[in-house]
């Protein structure tokens, strides 16, 4: 699991109230997601959590990083929505037209084995025209 999944998952478990229900939006196990929770704890040098067998509450390391990782991940979100934004505007099948005539005298002409098609279709630029 990636650092930001990580932090999804903690903040599911936060959201969520308790380790079962924020693991299951990940479709991972309680034991998996106590785990997961507690090398970050490890990597952090910090508790995140107070655990008991009722009630899930954070510390206050726990309670700034949510505020963090919130921020965080609302922002990574939206850099990847603007980026994928910008793509899907350039989306769709861009075609060229070749003539089998010039195929065929390109082959001809050709004195090396490269594919014939390779040099009368040109690679597609933003912007060209055809």
């Amino acid at each position: 699991m990636d650092r930001l999944d990580e932090l999804r998952l903690f903040l599911a478990i936060v959201d969520s109230g308790n380790f079962a229900a924020g693991g299951r939006r990940f479709a991972r196990s309680p034991s998996s997601t106590t785990r997961i929770v507690g090398e970050l704890e490890r990597r952090l040098g910090t508790r995140l959590l107070h655990r008991t067998t009722r009630k899930l509450s954070l510390t206050d390391a726990g309670t700034r990083l949510a505020e963090q990782a919130r921020r965080l991940l609302a922002d990574y979100d939206d850099a990847i929505d603007d980026a994928i934004g910008e793509a899907a505007s350039l989306r769709g099948c861009r075609r060229r037209r070749c003539s089998a005539a010039g195929i065929s005298r390109r082959w001809r002409r050709s004195s090396s084995n490269s594919t014939p098609i390779s040099r009368c279709i040109s690679p597609w630029r933003i912007g060209s025209s055809t």
